[in-house]
C-alpha cells in the first residue's frame, strides 16, 4: 500500500478529490469553493499531504487567482460608507479593550503566562547557577545582601535546594522568549552571565539589548574567539574560566562595578559547601 503515498498519486488523489466535491456542493446550490475547503480538510485529516513540488506550485498559483478574484469585486467606494469605517473602527477599539482588560486581570490574579517577572529591589542578576554563578552570587549577597542580588537556573532540582538554603533564585529559562517577555529588570544594574553555552550567552546578550537594558553585563568564556564574540555582543567585560579560578570571578565583578577589591570574597569551595 505504500504506492497510496507516492507523490504523484498524492497529486491525482488531490486534484480529482477537489473536482468531486466542488461538483457535489454545487449540485446543492452551494459555492464549489466549499467543496474545495472540504476536500482539503478531508485529505489532510487522513495524512494525504506530501504531495510533488508541481502540486505545491498549482496551490499557489490557486490561492494567488483567488486572491485576485476577490479584489476584482472589491468595491473601493463601499469601504468609505461611514457604517463600514466607523463599524470597523469600534469593533477594533473594543476588541483591544476587552483582550487588553483580559491580560490585566490574568496577570494580577497570578498567571504566569501574562503575569510580569519582577525582581524587587534587586540590582545584580545571576543567570545560571552553576560552580562560577554561585560564587558570583553569593559574593554580591554576602557584600550587598539577599534583597540586591537575584539568581536564575533552568535546573528545577537545585534552584529548590538552594531556596531552601535561603537564597533568591528563580527556577527560569534564560534562552526562553518566554522569560524575557515577562521579566522586569527594574533596578538591575550589573547583570552576570555566569554560563557556559556561548549561543545562551549571545541571546541573553541580544535579548538585554531589546529591553533597553542600560546597565553593565559581564559574562564568562573558556576561549578567545568566544571572549571576543561576546564582547562584540555587547558584553563590557569577560571573565576567562581557564586562566583564573574560584574566588577570581568576584574580582572580576568588583572591577566591572569599579570598585576595585571587594571586602567579601567568597571562594570557590566555600560557595560549594553552603549550597
Amino acid at each position: 500500500m505504500e504506492f497510496l503515498y507516492a507523490p504523484v498519486f498524492i497529486n491525482i488523489i488531490w486534484v480529482g478529490a477537489a473536482f468531486l466535491f466542488g461538483f457535489v456542493v454545487r449540485q446543492v446550490g452551494l459555492p464549489p469553493m466549499i467543496g474545495f475547503l472540504l476536500a482539503g480538510f478531508s485529505l489532510n485529516f487522513m495524512g494525504l499531504t506530501q504531495g510533488s513540488v508541481a502540486l505545491d506550485s498549482i496551490a499557489d498559483m490557486g490561492v494567488m487567482l483567488l486572491l485576485f478574484t476577490v479584489g476584482l469585486k472589491l468595491d473601493i467606494r463601499g469601504l468609505a460608507k461611514p457604517e463600514i469605517w466607523a463599524g470597523t473602527t469600534i469593533h477594533c477599539l473594543l476588541s483591544v479593550l476587552f483582550f487588553g482588560l483580559v491580560i490585566m486581570v490574568a496577570g494580577t490574579l497570578g498567571c504566569s503566562m501574562f503575569a510580569g517577572l519582577h525582581l524587587g529591589e534587586a540590582c545584580f542578576l545571576v543567570l545560571g547557577l552553576g560552580r562560577i554563578g554561585m560564587v558570583a552570587y553569593d559574593t554580591m549577597r554576602e557584600k550587598y545582601g539577599d534583597d540586591r542580588v537575584v539568581g536564575i537556573d533552568q535546573d528545577g532540582n537545585l534552584v529548590e535546594r538552594l531556596v531552601k538554603s535561603g537564597r533568591r533564585v528563580i527556577h527560569a529559562d534564560v534562552s526562553d522568549q518566554e522569560f524575557w517577555r515577562r521579566v522586569r529588570l527594574g533596578n538591575v544594574k550589573l547583570v552576570m552571565l555566569a554560563i557556559p553555552v556561548l549561543s545562551t550567552s549571545l541571546f541573553a546578550i541580544k535579548q538585554l539589548k531589546t529591553l533597553s537594558y542600560s546597565g553593565k553585563i559581564t559574562a564568562i568564556a573558556e576561549f578567545d574567539d568566544e571572549a571576543q564574540a561576546l564582547r562584540e555582543a555587547g558584553a563590557d567585560s569577560v571573565y576567562n574560566v581557564l586562566a583564573e579560578a574560584g574566588a577570581g570571578y568576584a574580582l572580576h565583578i568588583c572591577q566591572a562595578l569599579n570598585e576595585g577589591q571587594c571586602p567579601a570574597e567568597v571562594t570557590l569551595s566555600e560557595s560549594l559547601a553552603s549550597s
